[in-house]
């Protein structure tokens, strides 16, 4: 994965989200639609920084997923990293 651009860094950036906690801030208000169960467990900041600079072995949990495939509508998980 390192070495190619990794969307969802794209979308965080466009979006003006990549200070962690604005990023986990509007993780919370999507994890309350998807499921109210996934409030407040959003990645630490280390593991936002290892999502947007493409550090990842796979997909992060399935429940990361579930919201970040609700917070940016039409992309999936996978294509996200």
């Amino acid at each position: 994965m390192p070495g190619q651009p990794i969307l969802l860094k794209a979308l965080v950036r466009g979006r003006h989200w990549q200070n962690s906690a604005t990023f986990c801030a509007e993780n919370d208000k999507i994890a309350r639609r998807v499921d109210p169960n996934l409030v407040h467990t959003y990645p630490s900041r280390a593991q936002l920084h290892r999502w947007l600079t493409g550090s990842l072995r796979g997909l992060p949990y399935a429940d990361h997923c579930r919201v970040l495939e609700e917070m940016f509508p039409g992309w999936s998980a996978a294509q996200l990293f």
